[in-house]
């Protein structure tokens, strides 16, 4: 069968709301696979996968990172566009579908949930002036355009996704790749997704700390990605 979209979903301990995600995502009126990729939950969430069908599952023997898991399922994706969606409710999963639309529209190769596009703050002071500082490296370095290069909400055409070599295996992942997919010849536009962050009492895992290998990611990315790679559409 051919899909329109891979959505892939990294999931750590998140029985609380994997779920509902799984069910809204199914809903999508689009041609869809599901992956989940479980990084050794030990809170119900693989029991709770083990008893659904209708998605792929794949069940990582200890937490392996963030990173591993998405670089896991873009290996196994089979649609058209690949995207990756966290298991927690900070961003909606119907905004998939209008990513999807823009991705066509637009013959774009890459489209970003952007949560601070128009101006808007909506994430911790702090956050957001990392983001905004890695973001505005990126664009330094590769010629870009971008308002958010951390978002967890990526689409990439999966021909693309799966071209790109990927490392890293924490939250770093995020700005390793998306500093590679700049340095390519690949379209990249951006969507204003909504957004609502949640707290670390609620969940959140990422940490301030995250921040310096992200730093790395981006610096060493640019520094050893091939300067002659260009995607063949």
């Amino acid at each position: 069968m051919h899909y329109e979209l891979s959505v892939i979903i990294p999931v750590l301990n998140e029985i609380g709301t994997l779920p509902e995600i799984i069910q809204r995502v199914q809903a999508l009126p689009i041609s869809k696979e599901i992956i989940v990729i479980d990084n050794g939950s030990t809170d119900g969430t693989r029991e709770f996968l083990e008893g659904l069908d209708g998605v792929r599952k794949v069940f990582q023997p200890e937490n392996l990172g963030r990173g591993t898991s998405v670089r896991r399922g873009v290996e196994l994706a089979t649609g058209e566009y690949t995207a990756i969606h966290d298991a927690d409710l900070e961003y909606c999963p119907e905004d998939l579908v209008q990513m999807l639309a823009i991705a066509r529209n637009q013959r774009a190769d890459v489209v970003y949930g952007s949560r601070v596009l128009g101006g808007r703050k909506t994430n911790y002071f702090t956050y957001y002036l990392a983001i905004r500082f890695l973001t505005s490296l990126i664009n330094t370095l590769c010629g870009a355009h971008l308002t958010d290069a951390g978002t967890a909400l990526k689409m990439v055409r999966t021909s693309l996704f799966q071209q790109i070599e990927q490392r890293c295996s924490g939250f770093e992942w995020d700005f390793e790749v998306t500093t590679k997919l700049c340095l390519t010849n690949a379209k990249v536009v951006e969507y204003a997704a909504r957004y609502r962050p949640r707290t670390h009492q609620e969940g959140k895992k990422l940490t301030a700390l995250d921040g310096f290998p992200s730093l790395w990611a981006i610096l060493w990315s640019w520094a050893t990605f091939r300067r002659d790679v260009r995607w063949e559409k």
